[in-house]
């Protein structure tokens, strides 16, 4: 499948070290302890369900914004770069998700599409592989596989995302 003219093929630079993943925050744990059918079962996270919570808000965005996730090309399908979110968003009926990004994570009207891989193929058998926005949030690489072929076509949108 050829790709529409909005997107440039791009070479595929080698990439011979990619960063080191910095360990997580550290997340408090609060046991709660229960028992089901005689089984004392502890749970140390329960209080994270509480997602109303400001605790859980500020541990989400501590989660969201280290480096965790900022040097890294995609992580739990989130990348951080300075003042911008991507990410991966899943809107049915659609059948491939989109890139998208938010100017924080709490800001969800701040969201723009950035690539759809739905209008590029209405059955939906564009999909995208990876994505890797530049440092500088001003571009990002996107790898596309058409029809279920495991070869993918790299590309990246036009500038002004």
């Amino acid at each position: 499948m050829k790709i529409p003219s909005l997107f440039a093929v791009i070479p595929v630079l080698a990439m011979s070290a990619f960063p080191t993943l910095a360990a997580p925050p550290p997340t408090e744990k609060k046991p709660v302890v229960d028992e089901y059918h005689g089984v004392t079962v502890v749970d140390d996270y329960r209080w994270l369900e509480e997602s109303d919570a400001p605790e859980v808000a500020a541990w989400t965005g501590a989660q969201l914004t280290t480096p965790y996730t900022k040097d890294t090309p995609s992580h739990g399908d989130v990348v951080a770069r300075p003042g911008r979110l991507f990410a991966l968003k899943f809107q049915p009926p659609k059948q491939q998700w989109l890139l998208v990004t938010l100017a924080s994570a709490e800001d969800l009207a701040s969201e723009k599409v950035v690539l759809d891989p739905n209008e590029l193929e209405p059955k939906g058998q564009v999909a995208m592989d990876w994505f890797v926005p530049s440092p500088d949030a001003t571009l990002i690489a996107v790898c596309l596989s058409a029809h279920g072929k495991p070869s993918s076509t790299t590309s990246r949108p036009a500038p002004g995302i």
